[in-house]
């Protein structure tokens, strides 16, 4: 099965790229890389890089290199505990990206996965931020929360209001914190709650040294 590209939601709704969807259960994959994609049912990845605009599939189940450092988060969601670091070899999930932009300053985009070592490529919250690459109070912020409710459905929320502050900035790391209410997206129905109530984040992940740029 494959998530929803997020190159198709931007395209649906351009003021908002939100993260990748299903209704089957996330494995975080190369497929992230650029097109929001997760492992699809053919078994047939094509490879891909920043550059090319493609995508790549497979699961990103070995370690990153050791000199990254570690990543951390952790977060309230409806009061539930969130957390999770492990970084994987494609640096897909905890490790954070500058993205160029042609007519304003860069962005940073990163994917706080609650995974806890680096084989582990089924997250139960996988979010997606990208906010403006400057320190403290920090806006658009655009982020996304896609949770595994069981094996066969998930559920997307995404606000571009969240409260995100970034306490650190440099060009090794970055950390901050989160908080703010989001809300059910249309294209994954059926879930139990209309909003979801994120407070009491916190984010403290390197910066990538892969060449792969997620969407």
């Amino acid at each position: 099965m494959t998530w929803a590209g997020a190159r198709d939601q931007s395209r649906r709704h351009p003021s908002h790229r939100s993260a990748p969807t299903c209704t089957a259960r996330p494995v975080i994959c190369a497929a992230l890389v650029s097109a929001a994609l997760l492992a699809s049912c053919s078994g047939k990845p094509p490879a891909s890089d920043a550059s090319s605009g493609g995508a790549v599939a497979g699961a990103d189940s070995a370690g990153a290199p050791a000199s990254l450092g570690k990543a951390t988060f952790s977060v309230q969601v409806d009061g539930q505990s969130v957390s999770g670091g492990a970084i994987g070899s494609l640096q897909l999930q905890n490790a954070a990206y500058t993205v160029p932009s042609g007519s304003g300053a860069p962005t940073l985009l990163f994917y706080l996965a609650d995974t806890k070592t680096p084989t582990d490529t089924a997250p139960s919250h996988l979010f997606r931020f990208d906010i403006p690459k400057s320190e403290g109070l920090v806006t658009p912020t655009n982020v996304s929360l896609t949770i595994n409710l069981d094996p066969s459905h998930m559920a997307k929320y995404s606000t571009s209001k969240a409260t995100v502050t970034i306490t650190g900035l440099t060009a090794q790391r970055v950390s901050g914190t989160f908080s703010g209410t989001l809300d059910h997206s249309s294209d994954t129905p059926n879930v139990p709650k209309a909003t979801v109530a994120i407070t009491d984040g916190k984010f403290d992940i390197p910066m990538a040294t892969s060449k792969m740029i997620p969407p």
